[in-house]
């Protein structure tokens, strides 16, 4: 019987057991609703948006910036994020993508009247890619990435902090 009520405690620690079939567990949802409230929201009114192929990753990365107070959409693919660049303060993306890289879509920001910042998560090093080494990311943050420290990173491009 000791061993029954492990369960719950694992759930609320796995990151990653938070997300199951398409929606958020509810037993998940209700803890960090408790945990992030009266909690001051550094993020309030930032538009992110952001580009993950990963859905457990993606899924992670957005949930922690609304409870940060963050307006976020999120999207898989870079070329799906190209085409809706407008209307956003930061974007947030993985290198590694199926369809196009985060270089390519730096680039499509880059061809705006008014450039949108870019933020890089990726696996991958400088060392590792040449073409993240060259790039002119805001900022490149090697995952996995701690919640607060891209909060961090987000003020501070956006000159917050």
């Amino acid at each position: 019987m000791p061993l029954a009520f492990l369960h719950q405690p694992v759930l609320l620690f796995c990151p990653l057991a938070i997300w199951r079939g398409g929606a958020m567990n509810p037993m998940a949802a209700l803890f960090l609703q408790k945990w992030t409230h009266g909690m001051a929201e550094p993020l309030t009114g930032i538009r992110v948006l952001v580009v993950e192929d990963n859905e457990d990753n993606r899924f992670l990365i957005t949930e922690s910036l609304r409870f940060q107070g963050a307006l976020v959409e999120s999207v898989s693919a870079a070329r799906e994020a190209a085409e809706m660049l407008d209307g956003y303060d930061i974007i947030v993306t993985d290198y590694a993508m199926p369809d196009r890289d985060g270089v390519w879509l730096l680039e499509q920001t880059q061809h705006r009247v008014t450039p949108v910042p870019v933020i890089l998560l990726s696996g991958f090093t400088e060392a590792q890619r040449e073409a993240i080494a060259t790039a002119a990311f805001a900022l490149k943050l090697l995952k996995p990435v701690e919640p607060e420290d891209l909060v961090t990173a987000i003020l501070k491009t956006l000159n917050r902090a």
